[in-house]
């Protein structure tokens, strides 16, 4: 019982890890997109 009950807490911060993670990598890819725009709008604007 007392097993069971200590592997629900990592498994659930793994998940909350691998979201968070997944997300962070959603926002560089995202500022990425958002600075190149930028460069492409000072060169043709």
């Amino acid at each position: 019982m007392t097993g069971s009950v200590g592997k629900l807490p990592v498994t659930v911060l793994s998940y909350l890890y691998f979201c968070l993670t997944r997300v962070l990598e959603i926002y560089c890819i995202y500022f990425k997109l958002i600075s190149c725009v930028n460069l492409l709008g000072t060169y043709f604007v």
